[in-house]
């Protein structure tokens, strides 16, 4: 029988997005699926068109959650974590759009390369769901999502420790990695940059060539946002924090020939975090 694969996406304020991004992962060829929608305590018409949705599917697999506060991206990845079941696991962005054999060639790319983290290339799209290429691309201030990834990201971290690099939309991971790190720091922002920096000592982490979600680049996200976003104040604060701690990893391993649990785990921390409300068939 095919492995069990959860898929969660952490919601907010995506009423004009939302729709679009869960039907890309319900109608995906691979059906052995748990569909986690965490909404983040939306404040726009966001868990309504959810709840609608829901109802109209009627989809056995989905569980869909409003949690009764906001917590931030990473906090509310922790929390899908905690009642997840699945073999493997697949995150998502609310505003993004996974092709229809994501989750199956993500599988398939993870157990031909005997890997443990995979990720792929993202196409990108403007906030009207046009595909932007060439100079229109290049117009905009994060292109470079478009790239191709580095395929052994082991090897790239080894020399560009402090690096980005494996997108996290189209991450794919099995559930002993979750085991073995805990779960993404307790950060609104760059938690999935960090959690990459800790994975790469002990796991095998792998980006495919193939386009596996698509983009959008939108002026509110994470990414964008002037209070978030990748030149942001707060970010490069983060930053600093992130690579002084993976500073302290790289030290320990030249020294001593490992890193220690104590560097490497981190709590799934989802204290203040209660759901209001929880819908499964």
């Amino acid at each position: 029988m095919d492995k069990l694969v959860t898929s969660f996406t952490p919601v907010y304020n995506c009423e004009k997005y939302i729709k679009r991004s869960m039907k890309s992962i319900i109608n995906q060829t691979y059906s052995n699926l748990e569909i986690i929608w965490v909404d983040d305590a939306s404040t726009d018409s966001t868990w309504k068109i959810l709840c609608n949705l829901f109802n109209e599917i009627r989809d056995e697999r989905i569980i869909l959650t409003r949690l009764n506060r906001n917590v931030g991206r990473y906090r509310a990845d922790n929390f899908a974590l905690s009642i997840a079941s699945g073999d493997y696991i697949c995150i998502n962005d609310a505003d993004d759009f996974s092709v229809p054999d994501r989750i199956e060639k993500s599988l398939d790319f993870l157990i031909e390369e005997d890997a443990d983290i995979v990720g792929g290339r993202i196409g990108v799209l403007d906030e009207e769901g046009r595909v932007l290429e060439g100079k229109e691309l290049k117009k905009r201030r994060h292109y470079y999502w478009a790239f191709q990834p580095p395929f052994n990201v082991n090897a790239w971290l080894t020399d560009n420790p402090y690096k980005h690099v494996l997108f996290h939309t189209t991450m794919f991971l099995s559930r002993r990695v979750f085991d073995k790190l805990g779960g993404f720091d307790n950060t609104r922002i760059g938690g999935d940059t960090e959690f990459i920096g800790r994975a790469t000592f002990c796991f095998k982490i792998r980006n495919s060539s193939e386009v596996y979600t698509l983009k959008t680049l939108r002026p509110d996200s994470l990414t964008e946002s002037p209070l978030t976003g990748i030149t942001s104040p707060a970010r490069r604060k983060y930053k600093l924090f992130r690579n002084s701690q993976q500073k302290k990893r790289l030290e320990h391993l030249k020294e001593f020939g490992y890193v220690p649990n104590d560097l490497l785990y981190k709590e799934r921390s989802t204290s203040g975090t209660s759901i209001t409300q929880i819908m499964t068939i």
